[in-house]
């Protein structure tokens, strides 16, 4: 929220709701009813990714433009709109530019399973030091004049220190690797709090970013280039400032569809909201800083979708439940589960008791855990179960 931004007060706190590790903030542009946009420190602009469900919203001057993004597709067409008003809780933004791609290539609501309009990154993170309280589903805005003479000195005493760097509106951060012989080398890394995952890494990018032994292939999300595959596996040792963790799963998407990143020879791969939100976290891009500051989830146990169902909510909103995509020799696989099953039950239980983040949620939860579901297929029932099970 660049050029004439401001806070009502020095400090402004924000709660949020947090779905799949996503932090999920009500925004209002122009005159618009309310908006949810997830909060993403991995973009540049502000992108509005739906307009379903937002009732009559305006926007100032426009373009065609076209962009790129991680997928297959190397460009898409989109509207650039700018001169925009932008409004948080207790924070205005005039001047704001929006992109507007032509058709939702995110399916955002329909992956979280509840209305979401866009996403907002480099604007509120350059304008405001941020405080992300995952322990508290809530964030913090501060002035950064007021921040750097009253609180930054507090917050140091109390968390770790670690250098990063903006370059092109979005943040990167150095963090070191151990090797199969023990040697310790470090890479750079996007921080991007709109993924979910924990860690991605690009093979491609430098020989030492080999995969691990145990792998499986599956769909890992969808870029603006559209869906992106690759394979999941387990890395031993990671260290970010003086934190050193262990075992946690990381994505290694194919070379296909990280072409654009990979040319710009900037990262060798992101780190996501699965590791950030053990943290609570603070950006502040004045200092190039990140402070850090461990919440009880540090040594939680990382996990990932163990069932191999991937599920979407056609309608936002409604306990509608359907499979989307069904990973080959997964347990959701082999007991015959397949694309286009609607949930009904799981564990015996309605759908309609779950929200979607919910059930995500339980089928990454821990290997050995049992699951019986039910599902309606060709307007029959079918019920079937399965064990969660870790092959990595």
């Amino acid at each position: 929220m660049e050029e004439e931004r401001g806070l009502k007060s020095k400090r402004v706190t924000i709660p949020f709701e947090m779905v799949h590790n996503l932090i999920i903030l009500p925004v209002f542009i122009n005159q618009s009813d309310t908006l949810f946009f997830i909060l993403d420190s991995g973009v540049g602009s502000n992108l509005l990714t739906s307009t379903e469900n937002m009732g009559e919203l305006t926007f100032r001057h426009s373009r065609e433009i076209t962009i790129y993004g991680l997928g297959g597709a190397s460009e898409l067409k989109a509207i650039h709109s700018y001169g925009n008003e932008m409004r948080l809780p207790g924070v205005v933004a005039e001047f704001q530019d929006i992109i507007i791609p032509e058709e939702d290539l995110f399916h955002l609501s329909q992956s979280l399973g509840r209305q979401i309009n866009g996403i907002m990154g480099f604007d509120v993170f350059n304008s405001f030091v941020v405080e992300i309280k995952y322990s508290q589903r809530r964030i913090i805005l501060y002035e950064p004049d007021y921040f750097e003479r009253k609180i930054r000195k507090r917050r140091i005493r109390k968390g770790n220190v670690v250098p990063i760097e903006v370059k092109s509106r979005k943040p990167y951060v150095q963090v070191f690797l151990k090797d199969e012989n023990g040697h310790k080398f470090g890479i750079n890394l996007l921080i991007d709090s709109g993924a979910s995952h924990a860690l991605s890494l690009f093979s491609v990018s430098d020989e030492r970013l080999s995969l691990p032994d145990k792998t499986i292939r599956s769909f890992l999300g969808l870029g603006l280039g559209g869906e992106i595959y690759g394979d999941i596996g387990r890395l031993a040792f990671l260290k970010l400032g003086d934190y050193e963790i262990h075992n946690l799963v990381s994505n290694y998407p194919d070379e296909d569809a990280i072409q654009m990143a990979i040319q710009s020879g900037d990262r060798h791969g992101s780190l996501g909201a699965d590791l950030l939100k053990r943290f609570d976290v603070i950006f502040d891009y004045h200092n190039e800083e990140m402070i850090l500051r461990p919440n009880k989830t540090l040594r939680k146990k990382f996990n990932y979708n163990m069932s191999g169902i991937e599920l979407t909510s056609p309608v936002p909103g409604l306990p509608l439940y359907k499979v989307a995509k069904v990973r080959k020799g997964s347990p959701g696989w082999s007991a015959g589960i397949n694309v286009g099953d609607q949930i009904i039950s799981i564990n015996g239980h309605n759908v309609a008791n779950f929200e979607l983040g919910q059930i995500i949620e339980l089928l990454q939860s821990k290997p050995g855990k049992k699951i019986r579901i039910g599902v309606i297929r060709n307007e029959g029932w079918v019920q079937t179960h399965f064990t969660l099970e870790d092959p990595i």
